[in-house]
């Protein structure tokens, strides 16, 4: 099936909060940092979009996977940079959903599942691992 007519069915069929949350928890096992998949999935699980708490707030938790990111580019750190993109774009993702006045781009949810699969190329996951969580509904061919 091709990946992108996937995304576009994801949405559709499956709440992105239980998408993301599971894909966080598939990666933190593998990840040695999971400081801020662990503030995304507490952010999910204890959903407050007007939340004042820096630990729980998708902006700021943003934030603090960008810093992080622009090491990994600094040291040139693929796994790491791929962990941080797929981060960014969920905390992204999350941000928005609060429907801030200044919202990242209106596709970010669409860029989840490209850079879950971009990461879990660089643990060595299959792409069927990332697209089952996406999609349990459908197998992928």
């Amino acid at each position: 099936m091709d990946e992108y007519v996937l995304i576009m069915n994801t949405f559709q069929n499956t709440n992105i909060f239980t998408v993301i949350d599971r894909l966080l928890n598939l990666f933190r096992g593998q990840c040695d940092d999971t400081v801020t998949i662990d503030k995304m999935v507490a952010c999910i699980n204890d959903w407050d979009p007007f939340t004042e708490d820096p630990d729980k707030n998708s902006e700021d938790i943003f934030s603090e996977i960008r810093r992080k990111n622009l090491v990994a580019v600094d040291v040139k750190d693929k796994r790491l940079f791929s962990q941080y993109c797929f981060e960014e774009i969920c905390a992204k993702t999350l941000y928005n959903l609060t429907r801030p006045s200044a919202p990242f781009d209106p596709d970010s949810p669409y860029w989840i599942i490209p850079n879950a699969i971009a990461f879990s190329r660089t643990l060595g996951l299959s792409d069927d691992q990332i697209l089952s969580i996406c999609n349990p509904d459908q197998r992928s061919d």
